[in-house]
């Protein structure tokens, strides 16, 4: 999702250092914007109010299941047929 975007940072914008940190904590990334150790944070999760949250992109999510699954017939999932393999 986000290696892309990194590959066609970097080139125009050497100068800038991008260090990716990961974490299921969403205390730990707002304590890391409150305390300046990190500048920015992305996650599909809302801001709480005292961040700024604009949209950066859209993404699509598939959900890969067997043609059998329970969720592969669910009412909110919108399943296609697919030949593909990866």
């Amino acid at each position: 999702m986000l290696a892309p975007v990194v590959v066609e940072w970097h080139p125009r914008h050497p100068d800038v250092l991008i260090t990716l940190i990961e974490s299921t904590s969403l205390e730990q990334l707002h304590s890391l914007l409150d305390s300046d150790e990190a500048d920015l944070r992305l996650r599909l999760a809302p801001a709480p109010d005292r961040f700024t949250s604009p949209a950066v992109g859209d993404e699509e999510f598939v959900l890969v299941t067997p043609i059998d699954h329970p969720l592969a017939g669910s009412p909110w999932c919108a399943c296609r047929t697919s030949t593909a393999h990866g």
